[in-house]
């Protein structure tokens, strides 16, 4: 079942939030004359190098920081690109939906509905949580459209029925589907859905 919801927009500006992290290098140097010996000359030299060394030393380890945080990034592959905190929530609101789907838990599932299609939604969804079981996977998510106050995200999922009644059919695929969401009091709903691509799985 392919349909394409388009809904009215009630926008709610949401400020988006963006951290940002810098480095800060201070560096200070005491010059001390020596009339009577090269002593503090050469100790002077000595103390720079160390402090050289050390500083090397600090910029390798901060290199071996950026990369193991870069490796942790990486290890979330569901998810492309680099993701705003709006965007991180946006794609939650969307594993939330599908994880009350899979659980056929009508009133979470809903809840993540924008207001104005709620009622049809929870109507419709009874009646396939009635005919289907259905497992679902998110396998990739990616946020392609950010405004302050609307998220478009693009997600790829796996859908496989475990129960199907009697008499109906339901085939098990890989589909593409843009999800729009709205933010609604401070959180973010789904108000459309658009099916791109699916592909059954034999």
């Amino acid at each position: 079942m392919m349909k394409k919801w388009y809904l009215v927009v009630f926008a709610i500006i949401f400020a988006v939030l963006v951290v940002g992290c810098s480095e800060d290098t201070d560096s200070s140097a005491d010059d001390t004359k020596s009339a009577e010996t090269g002593e503090t000359e050469s100790e002077d030299t000595n103390n720079s190098e160390d402090s050289n060394s050390e500083g090397e030393a600090d910029k390798s380890n901060s290199e071996e920081e950026d990369k193991s945080n870069s490796k942790e990034e990486s290890d979330n592959g569901d998810i492309e690109g680099e993701v705003s905190e709006s965007g991180q929530a946006a794609i939650d609101v969307i594993h939330e939906n599908l994880k009350y789907a899979e659980e056929e838990d009508i009133d979470p599932y809903v809840d993540t509905i924008a207001s104005a299609a709620r009622e049809a939604t929870r109507t419709q969804t009874t009646q396939i949580f009635e005919l289907y079981d259905i497992d679902y996977e998110i396998l990739n998510a990616e946020v392609v459209e950010e405004q302050p106050d609307s998220i478009v995200v693009e997600v790829q999922q796996q859908s496989i029925a475990t129960f199907v009644a009697e008499g109906y059919q339901f085939n098990d695929n890989v589909s593409v589907a843009r999800h729009t969401l709205i933010n609604e009091d401070g959180e973010w709903k789904i108000s459309a859905t658009e099916i791109l691509n699916v592909e059954n799985i034999q």
